[in-house]
């Protein structure tokens, strides 16, 4: 679906009053526990537009997984696939609208272990660079995490 029409229909969706942090059947196979937002970052990524309207109407910015959803591993927040997508419009835009840098997800890491290239990541230096001046720590479950 083209960027334009999902950012209408995100907005329809919310003049119509859609609650922006509904979450999906957790039970569901391969979608459960997600919000909105979560979807947008994953599956819209490239239509800050909708990104910005979701959080700009109450959507939880640091809303975790509950589940291993498409690029989402449980505990994992908006700001990890918009580092896995190499998305580098997504990852500063949920920086500016509040996103914090340092929650970890369910195995200990925060998004720069992601963008260190940890776990099972490919490192990347431009997502480290814009964390790390944002204020962001390695977590506690970093191989090499300093504490």
């Amino acid at each position: 679906m083209p960027p334009e029409k999902a950012s209408r229909i995100v907005r329809a969706l919310i003049e119509a009053g859609a609650d922006v942090n509904a979450r999906t059947n957790v039970n569901a196979e391969g979608t459960g526990g997600v919000t909105p937002l979560l979807l947008a970052a994953v599956g819209l990524g490239q239509d800050l537009v909708s990104v910005r309207l979701l959080i700009e109407s109450g959507a939880d910015v640091n809303a975790r997984a509950t589940g291993n959803v498409f690029r989402l591993d449980k505990g994992q927040t908006a700001i990890f696939p918009s580092i896995i997508s190499r998305n580098q419009k997504l990852l500063p835009l949920l920086i500016e609208l509040g996103a914090d840098v340092n929650l970890q997800d369910d195995e200990g890491l925060t998004p720069l272990d992601v963008a260190m290239g940890r776990g099972e990541w490919m490192e990347q230096p431009w997502a480290v660079e814009l964390l790390r001046a944002a204020g962001a720590k390695e977590g506690a479950g970093s191989a090499n995490s300093k504490g």
